[in-house]
């Protein structure tokens, strides 16, 4: 068994050998793609094949685990890390964030078909999006990723707006209640614009040059 001292000079070794780069998140990183990639889609099979709803215990924490991974690339994204789009990734996973455990967490409310239609939305597009970075030369694993939010976008955002209308008036918590009220207008109004972007980049997937990928997460 290696001493703690033969670990600390294996990983200087590593670093200065320049695998790591300036993100030793980048050797983990990989792993944290592949096991949010499954847990998202145990969470499907959760809803689809078992028939369980935002509700049950086993769809919040699969649900949670993977934000929490997805909070870990906004972190590196902040940090300069590695690429992406840090405004649309801080309100992205914000607004997941708040729903799941500010607004799902009321029982009609995640119950509904709204409640449904949000976790199916989030779960197929991270589904989409983790083959990408795992593969990211797929001109397949490409079109999936920008090509599937086309659809999921826009009813995660409507379904999102909703399930906070419906929870606004029941929050006593003033400070939630502003941040749970300003979802409808951010989801809809904003997310006009995101749109916009989103159907560019379709647009760039389908053009036969693809381009560079690497483990962004705009």
């Amino acid at each position: 068994m290696m001493s703690s001292e033969q670990v600390k000079s294996i990983v200087k070794d590593v670093h200065q050998s320049g695998v790591m780069g300036d993100n030793p998140m980048l050797i983990l990183q990989p792993i944290l793609n592949l096991i949010a990639f499954v847990a998202w889609i145990v969470l499907l099979v959760q809803m689809l094949s078992l028939g369980k709803n935002p509700r049950d215990i086993t769809v919040f924490m699969l649900t949670l685990g993977c934000e929490c991974i997805c909070l870990l690339e906004v972190m590196q994204i902040c940090a300069g890390l590695i690429k992406g789009n840090v405004a649309f990734a801080l309100v992205l996973h914000y607004t997941r964030m708040l729903l799941l455990l500010g607004v799902l967490v009321k029982p009609h409310i995640a119950a509904s078909e709204a409640g449904h239609a949000i976790i199916y939305a989030w779960a197929i597009t991270e589904v989409c999006r983790y083959p990408y970075y795992m593969s990211p030369n797929s001109s397949i694993c490409r079109k999936l990723r920008y090509i599937v939010p086309l659809i999921t976008f826009p009813i995660g955002a409507v379904a999102e707006a909703y399930c906070a209308y419906l929870a606004f008036p029941l929050i006593k918590h003033r400070l939630l209640k502003s941040m749970v009220g300003m979802v409808v207008p951010t989801n809809l109004i904003g997310g006009a614009f995101v749109y916009a972007n989103i159907a560019g980049k379709a647009q760039s997937a389908l053009s036969p040059k693809p381009a560079s990928a690497g483990i962004k997460t705009d």
